[in-house]
C-alpha cells in the first residue's frame, strides 16, 4: 500500500475513533432505530454541510442528509430517499439548499461541450431546470450566478413538491429552500437565507 493511501486511511481512523469517543452514549440509543426531523439536501461542493444549520453540534439522528449532489439536483435517488423519510421516518421538513459560488452553477452557464458525455449531460439537465424561472423578488443583486442559484432552489424545491403534493396539503410535510452564502456576497459569510417555503418566494 503507498504511503500517501495508508496516511489517508489512518487519518480518517483516527477522526472516526474521535466521532465514537464523542458520541458514543447516543449511538448506543439510536441503534434502536430514527426518527429524524428534517432531511437537508445540500450541494456536494466540500465548503458546505448540514451543520451549517446545527450550530456546533453533530445532529445525529434528527437531520437526515445526503446524499448531497452536484448544484443540490433533487435526482431519483433523493426523491426515492426522501420518500422512505416521508412515508416511513415521518420527517416533517425537506431543506434544499443551495450556496452562493457554486460551481456547477457557473459551469452550467459557460461552454462545458468539451467535457465528460456524464459531467455534460449533467450540466445540461441543470440548466434547463432553472433557466426559465423569473428573478427571486427578495434578491437584490446584479451577481446573475447569483440569481442562478435562487433560481435552482426553487426549481428543485418544486420538484419535490409536485411529488408530496398530498403531503404538504394536510401540513404533515413542509418543503424548504434555502441559500447557504459562504461567499458572503449577500451578507455575513457563513449565513442561510430561507428563500421559499411550500413553493412560495420568502428572504428571511
Amino acid at each position: 500500500m503507498k504511503k500517501t493511501l495508508q496516511n489517508f486511511i489512518e487519518k480518517r481512523q483516527e477522526k472516526n475513533q474521535e466521532f465514537m469517543d464523542k458520541f458514543a452514549g447516543l449511538l448506543e440509543t439510536l441503534k434502536g432505530g430514527q426518527a429524524p426531523e428534517c432531511y437537508v439536501l445540500m450541494c456536494g461542493d466540500s465548503r458546505c454541510s448540514r451543520e451549517v444549520f446545527s450550530g456546533d453540534s453533530v445532529e445525529i439522528g434528527s437531520v437526515f442528509g445526503g446524499p448531497s449532489t452536484m448544484g443540490n439536483v433533487v435526482s431519483g435517488e433523493i426523491m426515492a430517499s426522501l420518500a422512505f423519510n416521508v412515508d416511513h421516518l415521518n420527517t416533517k421538513y425537506f431543506i434544499v439548499c443551495g450556496h452562493t459560488g457554486c460551481g456547477a452553477i457557473d459551469a452550467s452557464m459557460g461552454d462545458f461541450s468539451k467535457e465528460r458525455p456524464v459531467l455534460k449531460k449533467a450540466l445540461s439537465e441543470l440548466k434547463v431546470a432553472y433557466k426559465n424561472f423569473e428573478k427571486h423578488p427578495g434578491l437584490q443583486s446584479d451577481d446573475e450566478s447569483v440569481h442562478n442559484v435562487f433560481r435552482n432552489v426553487q426549481a428543485q424545491a418544486l420538484k419535490v413538491l409536485a411529488e408530496f403534493e398530498g403531503e404538504v396539503e394536510s401540513e404533515s410535510f413542509v418543503v424548504l429552500g434555502a441559500v447557504y452564502d459562504n461567499q458572503g456576497l449577500l451578507g455575513p459569510v457563513g449565513k442561510v437565507y430561507f428563500t421559499s417555503i411550500n413553493g412560495h418566494y420568502c428572504y428571511i
